[in-house]
């Protein structure tokens, strides 16, 4: 039986079924050729659309809206609170939603770091949480004395990062915000110490404190005082209740009381040890040693 056989132009002969296959490759080539091509523009038409709506979101249209800072002492712990809004006017839904400040004090110094978390905010809604730093004021009385008596500025750093579309993720940044701080024991002074009474049984002292409370919450405490002599020799001890107001100052002079408990040890003259007690969060800053007599 013959076989069927065809020539081309140079005068070669291949079988049928060849010519078959391979004109069915380049269909299958010319097919994959399409799928390929039409996945690209799909795939720059997502990416274009989606970058065109997250910067009309973000940029135009001011979709992450960051407030004011706010400050206030609440529980013995000093609050700092940022309002944040985000509003998606774009074609998808923005998630993973994670904002994070950073407190630093002097020196760039730590002080507290915080995230706040919103897992979803869906094409056309909007969402909206009151980001918080929070810390406590036995850690500023511990750790950052100089914050009790100096005004300063304090840095923060905002960073938002966030997925768009399920698919593409952006991170912002904004560092070194600057946000006032005022000390409360601003311009601490102790002065003119002076010895104005003694009957056997206790010691009258006459001594001048200045200071201005800048800060945002109420300085409430006891001033304590530790009487020696010359050479170290402890007397007695005697205490001042002591209560500024948020932006008031305290100037006068204070009458103390100092009950003797070691009466041969008193010779009209030494030194008187200062210490301020704050019973509500059981701490003692000691605040110096002054002379009399």
């Amino acid at each position: 039986m013959k076989k069927h056989v065809e020539i081309n132009e140079n005068n070669k002969f291949y079988p049928k079924k060849w010519k078959r296959g391979k004109i069915s490759v380049r269909q299958s080539i010319r097919a994959l050729g399409w799928t390929i091509t039409i996945s690209t523009l799909i795939l720059f038409a997502f990416l274009a659309t989606a970058a065109y709506s997250v910067f009309q979101t973000i940029v135009m249209k001011q979709g992450i809206r960051v407030g004011e800072f706010q400050s206030h002492f609440s529980n013995n712990t000093f609050v700092l609170s940022i309002p944040i809004t985000v509003n998606n006017t774009g074609y998808y839904d923005i998630t993973d939603f994670n904002t994070t400040t950073t407190l630093k004090g002097f020196n760039e110094t730590v002080l507290i770091t915080n995230s706040t978390f919103i897992e979803k905010i869906e094409t056309g809604s909007a969402e909206s949480r009151l980001h918080n730093l929070s810390i406590r004021l036995i850690d500023i009385l511990s750790n950052m004395t100089y914050l009790l008596f100096n005004d300063t500025e304090l840095k923060i750093d905002l960073s938002v990062g966030f997925t768009y579309a399920y698919a593409l993720s952006f991170h912002l940044a904004v560092m070194n915000t600057s946000m006032p701080w005022r000390a409360p024991l601003y311009g601490f002074a102790l002065t003119e110490v002076r010895l104005s009474g003694f009957n056997g049984t206790h010691v009258i002292l006459d001594i001048f404190l200045e200071l201005e409370n800048r800060s945002y919450f109420d300085i409430i405490g006891n001033l304590h005082f530790e009487l020696y002599n010359e050479v170290g020799g402890y007397i007695g001890s005697g205490m001042r209740p002591i209560n500024v107001s948020s932006h008031s100052s305290f100037s006068d002079t204070l009458t103390i009381t100092i009950e003797i408990e070691n009466p041969s040890n008193y010779t009209g003259k030494g030194s008187v040890e200062v210490y301020f007690e704050l019973p509500i969060v059981a701490y003692t800053l000691e605040l110096g040693s002054f002379s009399y007599g």
